[in-house]
């Protein structure tokens, strides 16, 4: 399989559309890391949730672009500290989504990159 040609930009309040088709492609209830499926996968309630933590800034959204301007994946972590006794600065990743068609194409190592180049400036 090809390698995937994208972009990797922080996201916008203009792909919210985007990213609740993304989320509601990929099942979260199968695979080796699955977890638990959404308890409200209905598109407004995610969208609604999207802008919410995007307006927050209280997580880091970082999305992956086709040549189109595609949404194709989507990472989220946050800023945090580990150690109790001499703090060390981390990003915690809590998601890494990528649609299915663009899987083992490279784009969830592209974000992980990005999200290290991230961590790295900080």
């Amino acid at each position: 399989m090809r390698r995937a040609n994208v972009r990797i930009r922080p996201v916008d309040a203009a792909d919210i559309p985007a990213l609740v088709d993304l989320t509601r492609s990929v099942d979260l209830t199968s695979g080796i890391f699955s977890g638990r499926a959404l308890l409200n996968d209905d598109a407004a309630h995610l969208a609604e949730r999207f802008s919410e933590i995007i307006s927050a800034a209280s997580r880091i959204m970082l999305v992956a672009a086709d040549e189109s301007d595609t949404v194709v994946g989507l990472l989220v972590a946050k800023q945090d500290e580990i150690g109790a006794i001499d703090p060390t600065p981390a990003l915690h990743v809590s998601h890494l989504l990528v649609t299915p068609n663009y899987r083992r194409r490279g784009v969830g190592r592209l974000l992980l990159i990005a999200a290290v180049h991230l961590a790295e400036e900080r």
